[in-house]
């Protein structure tokens, strides 16, 4: 997943995923002009601070795909679901 930062206050205005970019090769026309801003999820990331609570995430994660981890209004990080599973797996094992 990519985020995209349209202008230069960096302000996160979405998330291009690889799920993003098939759907529209394979299910748009090919037209010229087509930019990443078109194509981006503006849903898909939900915004959190540094000091966000590990206990918090599944819940974040139940309506967003990542969390976008800002820092004096900067995005910094960026959290998946794949990254908190890694982390548990890590404090079982």
């Amino acid at each position: 997943m990519l985020g995209y930062l349209q202008n230069s206050f960096l302000a996160l205005d979405g998330v291009l995923s690889a799920v993003d970019l098939l759907q529209h090769l394979l299910l748009s026309e090919r037209e010229k002009g087509v930019t990443i801003a078109d194509v981006v999820s503006q849903d898909a990331a939900a915004i959190i601070s540094e000091p966000t609570a590990l206990e918090t995430l599944p819940e974040i994660f139940s309506a967003s795909k990542i969390a976008v981890v800002l820092e004096d209004q900067s995005p910094v990080g960026v959290v998946t679901k794949i990254d908190l599973i890694d982390y548990l797996a890590g404090r079982i094992a």
